[in-house]
């Protein structure tokens, strides 16, 4: 795909007839869907700001996070070359554990996430570790 915008995250349908990404074109990243191979057009998925698309195995959901870390369900709807978007629904908030790519991932069926996340606040305790303990033992 050639643009003058940053595109990211590149995530192709289960048929693999459309591509999701993300793109900065709007002036924040959003999510959008394209024909892949096929056709032309162009569909924004996300409305405030949206990372990380992922289609659902049946192709009629996208799931990304928002930019408030929402992660947010969009209902797809094919009709021969075209796409509709339908409801787009938040499902829950994640803290993700950013710069470590694409923080998620979701079962086939999107009924189950895994979300590499971190904790609320940053643990100030030093970490001690002892090595060669069982030599202590002993003593």
């Amino acid at each position: 795909m050639q643009s003058q915008f940053d595109a990211s995250a590149p995530a192709l349908s289960p048929d693999g007839k459309w591509l999701a990404y993300v793109s900065n074109e709007s002036g924040r990243s959003e999510v959008y869907v394209v024909p892949f191979g096929h056709g032309s057009g162009k569909w924004q998925i996300s409305a405030d700001g949206g990372l990380w698309p992922r289609w659902r195995q049946d192709g009629k959901e996208i799931f990304f996070a928002a930019l408030d870390f929402k992660m947010m369900a969009a209902e797809i709807v094919e009709t021969d070359a075209t796409l509709s978007i339908g409801k787009v629904l938040p499902l829950f908030q994640m803290n993700p554990v950013l710069g470590a790519g694409i923080a998620y991932d979701v079962t086939p069926d999107g009924k189950k996430f895994i979300v590499n996340s971190g904790t609320a606040q940053e643990s100030t305790e030093p970490l001690t570790l002892v090595v060669n303990w069982t030599s202590l033992l002993k003593k």
